[in-house]
């Protein structure tokens, strides 16, 4: 399984159509990308501005599949106007717990 963590800082005044934008990709990436195991964005409860994801695929052709959808590449598109900057990193799970 590949799991990457990334964060994202809007730029003021623009976290709101940011999270718009995150709330309609998952709806994306749930009905195009069926080897995408895991996908979900969070926001800090302390600073609006702040965006989480935590991301995991089956295998690293469904994180291409990712990458290269045309979802995912209009958004990211987008992203220059809408983020001041953002970082992504590659992790490994030392522990996990789902229901």
């Amino acid at each position: 399984m590949i799991t990457v963590m990334a964060k994202v800082t809007a730029r003021p005044g623009r976290e709101n159509e940011l999270a718009a934008m995150f709330e309609a990709q998952v709806e994306n990436v749930r009905r195009e990308e069926p080897h995408t195991v895991s996908y979900a964005i969070y926001r800090t409860a302390d600073d609006p501005l702040t965006f989480w994801f935590v991301e995991q695929y089956e295998d690293e052709a469904a994180r291409a599949l990712h990458s290269s959808a045309p979802h995912i590449r209009a958004d990211i598109a987008r992203l220059g106007d809408l983020t001041a900057d953002g970082v992504l990193w590659d992790v490994e799970v030392v522990g996990a717990m789902r229901r």
